[in-house]
């Protein structure tokens, strides 16, 4: 018997072994001393078993004319196996396997080898090489990973995006914001803009009785402003106000004020967002017969107040109608750089007794160019006065408050004490009232026109 040496057909595949042994060697009898079995029904196709002559003489019939019901299941390698004889007895083939599909061929049967004497197989004597197609390869199996949805697919980018928009959001609300206030308008402006003068440090106190004077016909003859009036008109010696575009934007929030420090309780006051009806604005002569303060150099805009004034000397100013004996009172503004001969100043004014005995307290006074800002007590029939001055840039926006009590008068800058008088003798008699004023001090030549901003009063108890 001759058998290849090739290490790989050496190493064949259990089923592929039995297969060809079934394949060589399968016979109807029964083997010796083994009871014959029954084959299944079922399992009779998947019997494998070599062609055989009906007689039992061992002849092939010729296998390209006649079909053969079993024809093998595997082929494979060419080999050459010993012929094993199996069920020699003709009980049929060994049972077919159900877990594998092939015929159950024990050891024993390899072993003994093929049959000798009248057992022997004719066919099988023969070496016979049989060539069998090898199984495909099964595809490999493994857990199949389902598609994700569209959903879970487009959450990243959803969330990339909303991310994105959050982190524009917060530049955009944590961007800067300017503390600028608005400028001079342009139609004010002169062409010829000379340097500006140094600061005088202290501003020039008011002509006695003039100021009075104005005051007290505003009070007496007050009329509502209509906003926006066609045109300027007076009634009985007082100007109404008008309303003029706005020169500027607004400052972003109140900054630091007394008020928010120290935990005043408003009762009144003005934010500028209607009207003049809570005022008598000036129609008159000016500071001391200096030019004029007319309605036509006072608006308001967008909530804010602004007093100007021209080359010719005339400006404006206004009284609050209402007075009171003590009291708190802060003003937010801002004195755009102009000329210095004009004055920006913030006054409690005296209501019921005449200046100087009813006292003046300038919370706020300046001059147009001037790099500070002061704080001006007048008492006494003979004007006495007590100051204070600070350097700050007074272009810009800045919170001054004045806190009148019967212990004494503290102003405050910013929301910080920068004056304190506790002297009774130098506390107002009687009742005073807020004014705001741009007033005119001629020092050679004409002045250039300048403006003054205010946001808002705010009077608290």
């Amino acid at each position: 018997m001759r058998r290849k040496t090739s290490d790989a057909e050496d190493r064949l595949d259990s089923r592929e072994l039995v297969a060809r042994l079934s394949a060589e060697h399968g016979s109807p009898a029964g083997r010796p001393g083994r009871p014959a079995r029954r084959r299944r029904a079922g399992d009779a196709a998947g019997t494998i078993a070599a062609p055989r002559s009906a007689d039992g003489t061992g002849a092939v019939p010729d296998l390209g004319t006649t079909e053969h019901p079993r024809e093998p299941a595997l082929l494979t390698h060419t080999s050459s196996l010993p012929a094993v004889g199996l069920d020699p007895e003709g009980a049929g083939p060994p049972p077919i396997s159900p877990m594998t599909g092939m015929p159950v061929v024990t050891a024993a049967d390899i072993i003994a080898g093929p049959p000798t004497g009248a057992h022997a197989d004719p066919v099988a004597a023969d070496d016979t090489d049989i060539e069998r197609e090898a199984p495909e390869p099964r595809p490999a199996r493994g857990r199949r990973r389902a598609p994700r949805s569209a959903s879970r697919r487009l959450a990243p980018l959803t969330v990339g995006a909303a991310a994105v928009l959050v982190a524009a959001a917060v530049a955009w609300l944590l961007r800067p914001v300017p503390d600028d206030g608005p400028a001079l308008s342009a139609p004010l402006t002169s062409s010829d803009t000379a340097q500006a003068a140094p600061s005088t440090g202290v501003a020039a106190v008011p002509a006695p009785g003039a100021l009075s004077q104005a005051v007290d016909s505003a009070r007496e003859h007050a009329t509502t402003t209509t906003r926006p009036p066609a045109a300027t008109s007076t009634r009985n010696g007082l100007a109404t106000g008008t309303t003029r575009p706005r020169t500027g934007a607004a400052p972003a929030g109140d900054g630091t004020t007394a008020a928010g420090r120290l935990g005043w309780a408003p009762i009144g006051g003005d934010e500028f967002s209607g009207g003049l009806d809570k005022w008598g604005v000036y129609d008159g002569a000016g500071h001391g017969g200096n030019g004029r303060r007319t309605p036509d150099a006072v608006s308001t805009s967008g909530g804010i107040l602004t007093i100007r004034g021209d080359s010719d000397g005339d400006t404006g100013g206004l009284a609050f109608h209402d007075s009171r004996q003590y009291g708190r009172y802060e003003m937010r503004a801002r004195f755009p750089a102009g000329d210095s001969q004009y004055h920006p100043v913030l006054i409690l004014w005296p209501s019921d007794i005449e200046w100087p005995r009813g006292g003046e307290i300038d919370f706020a006074e300046t001059d147009s160019a001037s790099a500070g800002v002061s704080f001006f007590l007048h008492y006494g029939a003979d004007n006495n006065q007590k100051s204070a001055n600070r350097k700050i840039d007074i272009t810009q926006w800045h919170n001054y408050a004045v806190e009148w009590t019967p212990d004494g008068i503290i102003g405050y800058l910013d929301g910080q004490q920068w004056f304190s008088s506790t002297d009774p003798g130098t506390l107002p008699p009687g009742r005073m009232h807020p004014t705001i004023q741009l007033d005119y001090f001629p020092d050679g030549g004409s002045p250039r026109p300048t403006e003054m901003h205010v946001d808002w009063l705010r009077i608290y108890s």
